[in-house]
């Protein structure tokens, strides 16, 4: 009985979840120039902090890695 109760759960679960369509909105960004954060303190020195200005105008977060010309994608996902 409980292993019927528990499947019948389940796929009640699996087909309300189903049922949400989601939709994706997606916007991409080139990187314009990157630069180094200013050390204020000793953990700046062992951690240093890099930004990235994106075409929109938008300063973001990012790593050592990050050069420019390369793209940063948004994905904005609503029910």
């Amino acid at each position: 009985m409980v292993g019927l109760l528990s499947k019948t759960l389940l796929f009640c679960l699996l087909f309300l979840t189903s049922c949400c369509r989601y939709k994706v909105k997606v916007q991409s960004y080139s990187v314009v120039k990157t630069w180094q954060k200013k050390n204020i303190s000793i953990h700046d020195y062992i951690s240093p902090k890099f930004l990235a200005l994106l075409s929109n105008n938008d300063t973001v977060p990012c790593t050592t890695n990050t050069r420019v010309g390369d793209v940063i994608v948004y994905k904005y996902i609503t029910k």
